[in-house]
């Protein structure tokens, strides 16, 4: 039996708008050629207890649902092949590891479900601490945004598929360039090294990497090697206060690259972690 709340849909002449985080993230992803779904179905509108696809939802969280405005999103694979089931499933990663770390494009996320490369679906949920179930909304990757950050704008350029891809250009969007050249840089041995140039070219750049927990940190991928960090502070930029890197107009860096380098990045990583790899903020330079 549909709920109340459907028929008072009905009878206020069916209004919907798509949240602001959510619509932006839909119109980047749908860039790339992938179909994105936001608006009910019947199955949905004429579900006893609607959810975040409907304008009249009864799972609003933090807060009370506010009428009527839809925040899911189903992103579905390009086509039935393997391939495409398998970029389905990497984008789904691409968010969960995105929102993990806090990064400021994924905050409004409260959940999601995806199906794994074994075929296995998973509910991914963030209310408020995570948590992992299995789910049997299989075939597409489902995301549901909190209700608390319907005006949110710092999911305006956020494009998970870029990112995957290596492709999100953040720094560049900040005005930052990163270059490296070759110099003699005398090392034990006698040997020469390449050196990697990091230049900040303007004053302007902030980088959010959520409080004091994260750094960002500069990170080398050598051929058939791991990545490997290359800054011995963990930290970019002079200045540090309140969590937030405030870069110096034409601030120069600079750090020797690993042997045979083909890969320079940034990337933002909890303090104390050891892995480098905790996502991209820029595919910053190939070599």
């Amino acid at each position: 039996m549909a709920s109340q709340g459907y028929y008072d849909w009905l009878n206020a002449g069916k209004p919907y708008a798509l949240v602001r985080p959510l619509a932006k993230t839909q119109a980047n992803i749908r860039r790339h050629g992938l179909t994105v779904y936001d608006y009910p179905d019947n199955s949905h509108l004429l579900a006893s207890k609607p959810e975040d696809h409907t304008s009249f939802s009864y799972t609003g969280w933090p807060n009370a649902y506010t009428r009527w405005k839809g925040r899911a999103i189903d992103i579905m694979p390009r086509d039935d092949s393997a391939a495409a089931r398998a970029e389905n499933t990497k984008i789904a990663l691409q968010i969960i590891r995105d929102k993990d770390a806090d990064y400021p494009g994924a905050r409004w996320v409260k959940y999601i479900n995806y199906t794994d490369d074994d075929g296995h679906c998973w509910h991914v949920s963030w209310q408020p601490t995570k948590s992992v179930t299995s789910s049997g909304d299989m075939g597409h990757v489902h995301v549901s945004g909190r209700s608390d950050m319907d005006d949110y704008a710092g999911a305006d350029d956020y494009d998970p598929v870029a990112r995957m891809n290596g492709d999100d250009d953040m720094l560049g969007q900040a005005g930052i360039k990163i270059e490296a050249t070759e110099s003699s840089i005398a090392v034990p041995g006698g040997a020469n090294r390449r050196r990697l140039w990091l230049v900040l070219t303007n004053d302007t750049g902030i980088f959010d990497h959520a409080g004091p927990d994260y750094a960002l940190r500069i990170v080398a991928k050598p051929y058939n090697k791991p990545w490997v960090f290359i800054n011995d502070d963990g930290r970019v930029g002079g200045v540090v206060a309140n969590g937030v890197v405030r870069i110096k107009n034409g601030e120069t860096m600079s750090w020797p690259l690993p042997d045979d380098t083909r890969c320079v990045s940034i990337v933002r990583q909890k303090i104390g972690d050891t892995e480098p790899y905790a996502g991209p903020l820029t595919a910053a330079l190939e070599m």
